[in-house]
């Protein structure tokens, strides 16, 4: 009995104390936010770890933090591999993941999202992801290095209001947008 009250003591500890995630966060959105472009095999690690800690994990991790954590890294590593030795392959897989899971969080965001055509929001933004990130590399990547970048930092305060959260969003991708297009400019130039 005095294991078991142990293993729950631990795991509430666990689930109670955000710092690796809110520090591994913080580092892995800024760092997006302003060097994606430069960081795409980070860019690909960041958003296996965000598509699999939000919507793998609960379905099978059933709240358990550490192993949520644990699908993350992996989807992360696995992510980042695939983008070092597959560059084409993570380049569409990663723009169809960041179309669908986006634009999924902006329908939600506005209240147009209808969770029985869930799966055709995410087919169009998945379409539309791949496509961009494709034919528009450099500038897709930035956007959706921001995006990612700005949904990092903001993930520990998801307690906000939403139209809070939904400002500092807008606000944290277009600084990261116009900061990493400034660069990319001075090195074209």
């Amino acid at each position: 009995m005095r294991k078991y009250n142990a293993l729950i003591d631990q795991h509430a500890l666990l689930s109670s104390h955000p710092l690796p995630d809110t520090a591994g966060s913080f580092v892995l959105g800024l760092a997006l936010l302003l060097a994606g472009r430069r960081l795409f095999w980070l860019f690909v690690a960041g958003l296996g770890f965000i598509t699999a800690t939000e919507f793998i994990a609960p379905l099978v991790a059933h709240n358990d933090p550490v192993f949520a954590l644990i699908i993350g890294l992996i989807a992360g590593i696995a992510g980042a591999l695939l983008a070092i030795f597959l560059q084409k392959v993570a380049i569409g897989l990663a723009g169809a993941v960041a179309g669908a899971y986006y634009l999924n969080r902006l329908l939600d965001m506005g209240s147009m999202h209808d969770p029985r055509w869930a799966w055709l929001s995410m087919l169009i933004g998945a379409v539309l992801g791949a496509l961009f990130l494709l034919f528009l590399f450099k500038w897709a990547l930035i956007v959706f290095s921001s995006i990612v970048g700005a949904h990092l930092l903001l993930r520990p305060f998801d307690q906000l209001q939403p139209g809070i959260l939904g400002a500092g969003f807008i606000i944290l991708a277009l600084g990261g947008i116009l900061f990493q297009g400034r660069q990319l400019r001075r090195s074209e130039t």
